[in-house]
């Protein structure tokens, strides 16, 4: 099992089809957000906090 953990992400777009209430295909979202740092780990889950380094303005690992 892996985990993703975004540091400082916000999102950009958000993309989402029109809606169909007579349809049967299944609505698929998509997200794209823009992110200072990315941490990959192989872990049981679960995301580590973070906090915003006053001096700098980046986000840093607790």
């Amino acid at each position: 099992m892996m985990s993703w953990t975004l540091i400082g992400a916000i999102p950009i777009t958000w993309k989402t089809p029109a809606l169909q209430a007579d349809g049967k295909a299944v609505a698929i979202e998509e997200l794209t957000l823009a992110y200072e740092g990315l941490q990959v780990a192989r872990s049981t889950g679960g995301g580590t906090a973070v906090q915003r380094n006053q001096k700098s303005g980046y986000f840093v690992s607790s």
